[in-house]
């Protein structure tokens, strides 16, 4: 689910929405063989990538507080570098950082910029 949030001296009220979205993302540890042969942890994929993420958010449904919000169906190709790193015993943490171009999928609608910036924290079973 994608996530979104407004508010301010221009809005009657602070309004929010939730939109399903899908992707697909392979990654290529590019360095997690230095990481081994250096003994550092590499438990989990713990090391730096690079990916490909292809993403499809369509107009299925909104979840909102406010009435009337729909979402534009978009696909968009974002390259991607990623640090993965575990902590404690079965925790990790990931970082991503990618720009890629995204197409609304109605007409008149140009190739648009799409930004990826994310912090993850997680545990792996």
């Amino acid at each position: 689910m994608n996530a979104g949030i407004w508010g301010g001296d221009l809005y009657s009220k602070t309004g929010f929405a939730l939109a399903p979205a899908l992707s697909v993302t392979p990654k290529w540890y590019y360095n997690i063989n230095q990481r081994h042969n250096k003994s550092k942890n590499t438990k989990y994929n713990s090391a730096n990538y690079l990916s490909a993420k292809l993403g499809f958010v369509p107009d299925w449904f909104v979840i909102s507080n406010v009435d009337g919000i729909e979402v534009n169906p978009m696909i968009s190709l974002i390259p991607t570098w990623g640090l993965r790193r575990n902590f404690a015993k079965n925790f990790n943490y990931e970082l991503q950082l990618g720009l890629g171009v995204g197409k609304i999928l109605k007409s008149d609608y140009s190739l648009q910029v799409v930004p990826n910036l994310s912090f993850r924290i997680g545990y792996d079973f």
